[in-house]
């Protein structure tokens, strides 16, 4: 991510924002999908986290940290929206069955399967983790948890997931 950007939209360049959230907006709906659980919901919090993001953009200390910080603001929002009882509904994922799935589009539909008998916490850290790369530290952070909390979980995911497939 470009620093100078950045620097531009906390110096109130509207343009640059837009040029920056525009870069993140796939990972952050995909999180804001895992917290909400449907389209719908998701994107409400996307729109506020990034309404939110406009107006405190001040407060972002250090321009390497802006991911991190809109994922914060993210979460935090996504909390909120659940907290005030938004009904939470299942993604329904439909699998077109045209042709015949080959044995490595089977295996990716077993692990997505595996991976959605997870608790939501566990699905994000994953997401956090194997998706958007960050450190078991810097999930800690975003999400209130210890690290060694982070790094069990991630274990215990994997250890899952490996132990289903092999059944």
């Amino acid at each position: 991510m470009d620093k100078e950007i950045i620097k531009m939209a906390m110096a109130g360049n509207i343009e640059a924002f837009g040029q920056i959230v525009k870069s993140l907006e796939d990972d952050l709906l995909r999180i804001a999908l895992i917290k909400m659980k449907n389209i719908e919901d998701a994107e409400d919090v996307l729109q506020n986290t990034i309404f939110i993001a406009f107006k405190k953009i001040n407060t972002l200390k250090n321009v390497d940290y802006f991911k991190t910080w809109i994922i914060k603001i993210l979460i935090n929002e996504s909390n909120r929206v659940i907290k005030s009882n938004i009904k939470m509904r299942e993604i329904s994922k439909k699998i077109k069955v045209d042709e015949t799935p080959s044995s490595s589009d089977l295996e990716k539909i077993e692990i997505k399967s595996i991976i959605n008998k997870l608790n939501d916490e566990d699905k994000l850290i994953l997401e956090l983790y194997y998706r958007d790369r960050f450190t078991s530290k810097e999930i800690s952070k975003l999400l209130n948890l210890s690290i060694n909390t982070v790094k069990s979980k991630i274990l215990r995911a994997r250890n899952r997931i490996k132990k289903e497939m092999e059944e």
